[in-house]
């Protein structure tokens, strides 16, 4: 959440390349930490030395929070202007008069008089920020992120490489280590494509490719004395790390801080994650019952999850990146039912950060030459553009 407040349209990916990839190196660390003590004797430590080692990297992560900023739509929700301004210009690197950023306070102040003092309890309505909405949208993501089959392949890769494949105990941890160098190079694609090709595109193409893993590897499943089709198994277990990383590790996340309302962005992210965490749990429990009772056909069913995503990506989820928070506000105030977000993201203009933006013709526009209402989107003519809700191309 601090992410998405604190990194600007244009930090976005250097900011998330570092976390993604981040995140990648520590899937791999946690994996290898079992393999290497299970060359120990079995007894407490071997299991304490782990939980022992992870608590220490936690440690010193949360040591940086400290050196944090403060998010600047915090302060100015406290009414501290000026240390916002000043944050501002230290995240721009600018001088504090700049236009760029009196222009991005002036939009904050006006997300934040839409946004007024109302209860938590207007998050689950709808309203003309249609809250309920966002929430929604930032939940499914998290939904899908667990019931994609993750944690059927990650936290029982050596049990499917065992039981499955026929590798024995020693074998299937090697290569279970080994998988989390398919996150780590997934890590890295994401970071370098998640602002250029787009989150709403990255979950669509991993979804898919997802949903392609699974049908081929319950097939390879279905013929275990085919030796090469083992092989070519193994290979859709590393594929599938790789797509998933691509697409769901740390993006649904991100999304879900970029879509929630203003004054409702903590508690939205929070509920978002307990989603993530709930059906984590269900998976994790059902996952063993499910392999000793229907066997490779189990598979079957996070592949008919990761087709029933595709569509529900594509035709709900409107794409974010490239947008400040206060952009966002406007596509779902332009918005009038849950089937036009997407198409009102697609036709609603990006603002330029740098004083002049581009035409259709590629040609240079004053930031003064054209706005555009609420009303005008998409050829609404049913919502009254107030003052406030207008908003300019670019900043001048």
């Amino acid at each position: 959440m601090s992410f998405s407040e604190v990194a600007g349209p244009v930090e976005t990916m250097s900011v998330s390349s570092q976390i993604l990839s981040m995140r990648g190196a520590n899937n791999a660390k946690f994996e290898g930490h079992p393999l290497g003590m299970s060359f120990t004797q079995p007894n407490q430590a071997s299991w304490r030395f782990v939980l022992v080692l992870s608590l220490l990297f936690s440690t010193l992560l949360s040591l940086f929070i400290f050196a944090l900023p403060e998010s600047p739509r915090w302060l100015c929700k406290q009414g501290k202007w000026d240390e916002a301004r000043e944050i501002l210009t230290l995240l721009h690197n600018d001088d504090p008069d700049f236009e760029e950023i009196t222009q991005q306070l002036e939009d904050i102040r006006i997300s934040l008089e839409r946004a007024g003092n109302a209860s938590i309890l207007v998050m689950f309505k709808m309203g003309p920020q249609r809250s309920l909405h966002r929430v929604i949208l930032a939940a499914v993501p998290q939904m899908f992120l667990q019931m994609s089959g993750v944690n059927v392949i990650a936290q029982y890769t050596p049990v499917v490489f065992e039981q499955f494949l026929g590798f024995n105990a020693f074998d299937s941890g090697i290569l279970a280590a080994a998988s989390q160098f398919a996150v780590i190079l997934g890590a890295i694609c994401c970071s370098w494509t998640v602002d250029r090709v787009g989150r709403r595109k990255l979950m669509l193409i991993s979804a898919t490719m997802m949903s392609i893993c699974f049908a081929c590897l319950s097939g390879l499943l279905a013929h275990p004395e085919n030796h090469t089709g083992i092989k070519a198994a193994a290979f859709f277990i590393y594929f599938y790390l790789f797509v998933y990383v691509l697409g769901f590790l740390g993006i649904p996340f991100l999304y879900a801080s970029e879509v929630a309302v203003t004054q409702f962005r903590a508690p939205t992210t929070g509920l978002s994650t307990a989603v993530s965490w709930l059906f984590n749990f269900i998976v994790a429990e059902v996952t063993p019952v499910g392999f000793a009772n229907i066997g490779w056909t189990y598979f079957l069913v996070y592949c008919c999850i990761n087709a029933v995503c595709v569509p529900t990506i594509y035709f709900f989820s409107p794409e974010t990146a490239g947008r400040s928070l206060e952009e966002i506000d406007e596509i779902f105030l332009s918005s009038n039912s849950i089937f036009d977000t997407v198409t009102v993201a697609k036709e609603l203009p990006k603002h330029e950060h740098r004083g002049v933006c581009a035409d259709e013709e590629g040609k240079e526009t004053s930031s003064e030459a054209v706005h555009i209402d609420h009303m005008e989107i998409m050829g609404r003519t049913d919502r009254v553009a107030e003052p406030n809700m207008r908003f300019s191309l670019c900043f001048q």
